[in-house]
């Protein structure tokens, strides 16, 4: 603006009707970014919500770096539909500066200030604010939990799993809980190294083979998908699965995909540890899969199950003790 025009502007501002404060500002910004700078400190501050609304609209067209200033001012608006067109302009900006002024609206009184700040936080491309959206899993509205469960997705920490986890299983919406799921895949997808990706692939699969909302072809294609990878390296969590299921579908799972890993003293002894399983199919098909992969050093333990199987009153039974025969004989066969 020259001289006199700026001061007839915002004298016209200054003492006009909200309809022409808001065609002010929107001509203006529309026209030249440059011309807005004498009318934005006032529009922002305006008594009427339209005026203020439309100070960010012009913020939106332009995103000038020196304009987060202003956002920063809209973020304390008494009225919540500016609060949260400005938390939304902020995550446009996907920057770290926007993001540290975007944290402070995910404790606004409002849940649609609060939702719309976990969205804004998501674009910002960096996991410096994923301990922030694993805060807001805890908010006691479901919209803002799922827009911070998708914003973990796309910008969460690989630790962000364990709060995703807890969501996936016990979230009171179903689908947040599906969210939550479908976001532990996506941080696991984008783990670093290739050899990280593949061991985090595999967690994730582990993830979906026990989590029984989902069908049996999903879980079906996790169990292949493991079987196929094959790692001793997934042996602890797996057995950490296995214990924390209550499903025997699940751990029954778990234990064939032990047995199919190449035979190693870990793999053994994870195995002899489910041979006093409470489930009787656990530790029957524990007891089998030794059968088909353990060695020589297996049989004492084998002989003990049936020892201890044949004695009335013990945890194992008869048909424990004769699978354990079975299985002893099918080692010996193999090491003749």
């Amino acid at each position: 603006m020259d001289g006199q025009a700026n001061r007839l502007r915002l004298l016209a501002f200054n003492n006009g009707p909200p309809g022409l404060k808001r065609f002010l500002v929107r001509q203006l910004g529309e026209r030249n970014p440059a011309t807005t700078d004498a009318l934005l400190p006032l529009a922002i501050q305006d008594q009427d919500l339209d005026v203020r609304l439309a100070a960010l609209e012009v913020i939106g067209l332009h995103r000038r770096q020196k304009d987060l200033a202003f956002l920063s001012m809209a973020l304390l608006d008494p009225h919540a539909a500016v609060r949260a067109a400005a938390t939304r302009l902020l995550g446009q900006y996907e920057s770290l500066q926007a993001g540290r002024l975007v944290q402070q609206a995910l404790r606004d009184p409002s849940p649609h200030v609060r939702a719309t700040a976990a969205w804004a936080l998501g674009q910002v491309p960096s996991t410096q604010f994923s301990p922030a959206l694993e805060a807001a899993l805890a908010d006691n509205d479901g919209q803002v939990r799922a827009s911070a469960i998708k914003a973990l997705g796309k910008v969460g920490r690989v630790e962000a799993r364990l709060a995703l986890q807890k969501m996936a299983a016990t979230d009171s919406l179903s689908h947040n809980r599906q969210l939550a799921s479908e976001a532990i895949e996506a941080i696991c997808q984008r783990t670093a190294s290739k050899e990280e990706k593949r061991h985090q692939a595999a967690l994730c699969a582990i993830d979906r083979l026990v989590d029984i909302r989902r069908s049996q072809e999903e879980r079906q294609y996790a169990k292949e998908s493991l079987v196929r990878i094959g790692a001793e390296s997934l042996i602890p969590a797996l057995d950490q699965a296995l214990q924390a299921s209550k499903d025997d579908r699940v751990r029954v799972d778990i234990v064939e995909i032990l047995a199919s890993l190449p035979p190693s003293n870990k793999s053994q002894t994870t195995l002899l540890g489910y041979f006093h399983h409470v489930s009787p199919s656990v530790r029957r098909r524990a007891i089998v899969a030794m059968g088909d992969v353990g060695d020589e050093k297996a049989i004492y333990y084998l002989n003990e199950v049936a020892r201890e199987g044949d004695q009335p009153g013990q945890l194992l039974t008869l048909e424990d003790a004769q699978l354990a025969r079975e299985a002893v004989q099918r080692i010996r066969e193999r090491s003749v």
